[in-house]
């Protein structure tokens, strides 16, 4: 029963609770299925691949194509067409390669045409601008900080082709991705640092723990906002 009040407090999509105590003498009648296993797999990154991980560009697409070419990719025009040392060399992007750069156009385009070369993790800023833009986030909280944070906004509702290859982008993402590895080390990409009781979990809490850090962009406050920020970040001493 302590183990079950414990649980609870764990906000977990659901918990199935068996009163019977046969599952020796009547395995038979007991069927365990997983309804998103396929969904949970796709977080895992091929072990035949080699991976190029880099994190938040926030569309320096220049600077990040000059990183792809350091790392011997092949690019022309504006595809990658291969890498010097064959196919199974992939990208990981850990996030956020919107906002701030104010190129987001070019990047989205970019990412777009080569999305079958990239692993995208769900990044805070990817997350925020979908929600606004798919009407889960009320008009009146879209402040005009958070525009100024978040301008590529504007730009989604100004193009709507663009915003439906940043939604399709969105799509393939994942909170997290696992690397198994059998002669290298295993790993986990997150966008965020977090408490490691959330990383590699897909209930709704563990999602948001491994994409969102729990920042307020409006509280400016008479510290400043350089101050506040500091302060909002103590929780990664906890976290991590």
């Amino acid at each position: 029963r302590s183990v079950l009040r414990e649980l609870s407090l764990k906000k977990y999509n659901n918990i199935h609770s068996i009163n019977k105590k046969d599952f020796k003498e009547n395995a038979e009648y007991y069927k365990v299925e997983i309804e998103n296993l396929e969904w949970y797999k796709s977080h895992n990154l091929p072990v035949e691949n080699d991976y190029l991980v880099v994190g938040d560009i926030h569309e320096c697409l220049d600077e990040f194509k000059e990183l792809l070419i350091k790392n011997k990719f092949k690019l022309e025009d504006n595809k990658i067409v291969g890498h010097e040392y064959g196919l199974n060399k992939k990208v990981v992007l850990v996030g956020d390669y919107v906002d701030k750069g104010h190129n987001t156009k070019e990047t989205i385009e970019f990412m777009y045409e080569n999305k079958e070369w990239i692993y995208f993790v769900l990044g805070n800023h990817e997350d925020y601008v979908y929600k606004v833009l798919n009407g889960e986030i009320e008009e009146d909280k879209i402040t005009k900080k958070k525009l100024y944070y978040f301008p590529s906004i504007l730009e989604f509702r100004a193009d709507e082709d663009l915003k439906n290859k940043f939604f399709e982008l969105v799509k393939l993402a994942r909170a997290f991705y696992i690397y198994k590895g059998d002669k290298n080390s295993s790993f986990y990409v997150t966008h965020v640092p977090c408490n490691k009781k959330y990383i590699g979990k897909v209930d709704s809490n563990s999602l948001k723990k491994q994409t969102n850090i729990p920042i307020d962009y409006d509280l400016d406050g008479q510290e400043g906002f350089g101050k506040s920020l500091e302060n909002q970040l103590k929780y990664l001493t906890n976290e991590t």
